[in-house]
């Protein structure tokens, strides 16, 4: 069997800068599942580039901040009303989780905080960023449903 769009496919995978450095992994043992093509998990040219590939292939995908979270944009660092942040998010760092109204999540980070103001950047941690993905097909499973398909489900 082969992935192709829609199907559920699980993945080991490292996120590498363009200096090699790794800024993000699948835990040992643990494989992200995602449904092909809804971009939800993985950026959607990688999700395409593992189109065709079968259980045990891997493929290493480099990809430019425009194919890949975007390039930062400074209008998304906003000052925010405090009383908007629950209080054990008015910390430097701190990461605040948005649904985004199909069914994935928006993660922001709090980049200042001073008596009545909070400085939060809504931009994806690897905004403006070239990477390379090195990912492995661990499993390949059925076709996602309609409601998989809307709900970003994608377990085996």
């Amino acid at each position: 069997m082969r992935v192709e769009l829609g199907r559920r496919v699980a993945i080991e995978y490292r996120v590498l800068l363009e200096s090699g450095e790794e800024v993000d992994a699948s835990p040992a043992g643990e494989p992200l599942w995602l449904i092909c093509g809804l971009a939800r998990a993985m950026p959607w040219n990688l999700e395409l580039a593992l189109v065709g590939l079968e259980t045990g292939q891997s493929r290493s995908v480099t990809l430019p901040p425009e194919q890949a979270y975007g390039e930062r944009v400074e209008e998304a660092v906003r000052e925010v009303d405090p009383a908007m942040i629950p209080a054990e998010a008015h910390r430097l760092g701190a990461a605040l989780i948005a649904e985004d109204g199909y069914g994935g999540r928006k993660v922001s980070r709090v980049v200042a905080v001073e008596p009545g103001r909070i400085v939060v950047d809504h931009n994806h941690p690897l905004a403006g960023r070239t990477l390379t993905f090195e990912v492995t097909v661990v499993e390949i499973g059925e076709m996602a449903t309609a409601a998989e398909g809307t709900s970003g489900r994608s377990g085996p």
